[in-house]
């Protein structure tokens, strides 16, 4: 895949391999008059603040900082690894605000602008799938993880984040088991506990926000796990080698 690495997984599954390998030498293209400059400066500004608000557990204003971000890097010429980023930010944190239908429709796009550049597109579609099982619209959620599968199997999450993986292999096998899939569902979990004896790991998983969990709650604080630390740590510093380059 040469730079265009598999994704990271945030959220809780996978953490050990570059989001884009960004390069942002080439986010903003060469009109780089003041119109578009002036608003990329200001997406970069909601972008920042979004992110602080979603380390503090501020979900609503998280959803509004990148709502406001993206509409400043709409009227821009940034490239569509820029936008995905953005699209896919501005979904989760609406999706977890209840605003379902605008997650799907930003997270969807975000998957469709990773096709234009050959994108990893692991975490878009895990996300998409998380969104519809925390609904519990379990046949849309099966349908994306078998996207997503073949992608978490080549990028060897299996050994590599054996604990995630296998919870979303719990995920996946518990959507099964709702739409009269039993007997792939039993696969799955065999498969899942397979892992799990193999890697010598507990049947527990590391917390993450549910999609629809924080509808009305603009003040919410919840104490970060280790892993959730790292995955923010890692995400703030792509975030913010975006906006270096996008303030240049």
């Amino acid at each position: 895949m040469g730079h265009q690495k598999i994704k990271t997984i945030l959220y809780g599954v996978l953490v050990s391999v570059p989001l884009f390998n960004f390069n942002f030498s080439t986010i903003v293209n060469a009109q780089e008059n003041n119109f578009f400059v002036s608003h990329l400066s200001r997406a970069a500004k909601y972008a920042q603040t979004a992110y602080r608000d979603s380390v503090a557990g501020e979900w609503r204003l998280a959803r509004e900082g990148w709502e406001k971000a993206v509409e400043h890097i709409e009227l821009t010429d940034a490239a569509n690894r820029t936008r995905a980023v953005f699209y896919y930010e501005f979904g989760h944190a609406a999706g977890i605000t209840c605003h379902f239908e605008i997650a799907e429709e930003f997270l969807e796009k975000s998957y469709q602008l990773e096709k234009t550049f050959n994108g990893p597109y692991i975490l878009t579609l895990v996300e998409i799938f998380r969104l519809y099982f925390d609904q519990k619209y379990y046949k849309m959620a099966s349908i994306y993880f078998e996207a997503a599968l073949p992608n978490l199997r080549a990028a060897n999450a299996e050994e590599k984040t054996p604990v995630r993986f296998t919870r979303l292999l719990d995920e996946y096998a518990k959507s099964l088991s709702y739409i009269d899939r039993q007997k792939l569902a039993q696969q799955i979990k065999k498969q899942s506990r397979a892992i799990k004896m193999k890697m010598a790991i507990e049947d527990q998983y590391d917390k993450r926000t549910l999609y629809g969990s924080r509808c009305d709650d603009s003040n919410f604080k919840q104490p970060m796990t280790i892993a959730q630390t790292a995955s923010v740590s890692l995400r703030m510093s792509k975030i913010r080698e975006i906006l270096r380059t996008m303030k240049k």
